[in-house]
């Protein structure tokens, strides 16, 4: 008992000694999380992420006079997609308008529903936020794309996040 004890009693000094400071930390730090202050997306100067089947290439370009905002991505699935439809509108896009899809391959064609995209194909998607009269402030939206995958023919929808800091 007496070699437990004299393993145990410095370990219980330790505790006592500096464990209130290792609280104040652990508490500190929770409250920075739940503030957002350890947020990346005030870091972020662009973003533009997709859950699943779609991956963006590059960055979103923003217009903040006209609102008008382009993506490119890309269809990250084995199968070819039809797309069906977009919602969007959160935060700094609660209004938008004129959806289109334009191919990479060949910038003549454009799309304003109904498409079709192979696997690996790449398309620029855009629309416009608001009533044309610009983004006032940072860009930050969350858009929802809907489409069949052509093979199992199930619908499907994929959540993305789009942000882009105003130039100053």
């Amino acid at each position: 008992m007496n070699i437990l004890l004299k393993y145990l009693r410095p370990a219980i000094e330790f505790f006592l000694q500096y464990g209130w400071a290792i609280l104040i930390i652990i508490i500190a730090l929770v409250a920075l999380k739940f503030l957002n202050v350890l947020s990346s997306s005030d870091v972020v100067e662009s973003q533009c992420t997709f859950t699943k089947s779609f991956h963006c290439i590059g960055d979103p370009i923003v217009n903040f006079v006209t609102g008008e905002v382009k993506i490119e991505v890309i269809n990250n699935k084995e199968d070819a997609m039809k797309m069906l439809s977009w919602s969007g509108g959160t935060k700094s896009c609660i209004t938008q308008s004129g959806f289109v899809a334009q191919s990479i391959d060949d910038p003549e064609i454009h799309y304003s529903s109904d498409y079709t995209l192979g696997p690996g194909e790449r398309a620029l998607l855009k629309f416009t936020c608001g009533d044309g009269s610009g983004i006032k402030d940072d860009f930050d939206s969350e858009i929802t794309l809907t489409y069949v995958n052509i093979e199992t023919d199930i619908v499907e929808r994929t959540n993305g996040i789009i942000r882009k800091k105003m130039p100053y």
